[in-house]
């Protein structure tokens, strides 16, 4: 018998690696069908809640700009916000935040389109 027909490494290789452990389950266990069958559901359920947690606390962790903190830019005599590079930015360019922008009665630039 080779070492990972041993039931010991199947079952490690079920928490450890758990698809080349459930495949191992099915190909060379002596357990029953419904027994495999309870033990792959279980193991994929406690696979996709800890990968939605997982998933959910890198998302949740993920700061969501703040409109305060968006830097635009305005020009000495103009109307309109831009990005930082825009075309319109030759002359002059004075940095703000995307709230002050607005505030101040600023509308987004359509070349460059800034956020909004």
């Amino acid at each position: 018998m080779k070492w990972y027909q041993k039931s010991c490494w199947i079952y490690t290789l079920i928490i450890v690696f758990f698809p080349v452990g459930l495949y191992l389950l099915w190909k060379y266990s002596s357990w029953k069908k419904t027994a495999k069958v309870a033990t792959t559901i279980l193991v994929l359920l406690i696979a996709f809640l800890l990968l939605d947690n997982i998933l959910g606390n890198i998302s949740s962790e993920t700061p969501t700009p703040q409109t305060s903190t968006i830097v635009v830019y305005i020009t000495k005599t103009g109307s309109k916000y831009h990005r930082d590079g825009c075309r319109y930015l030759r002359s002059s360019k004075i940095s703000v935040s995307l709230a002050e922008a607005k505030e101040a009665g600023y509308n987004p630039c359509s070349v460059c389109d800034p956020p909004q």
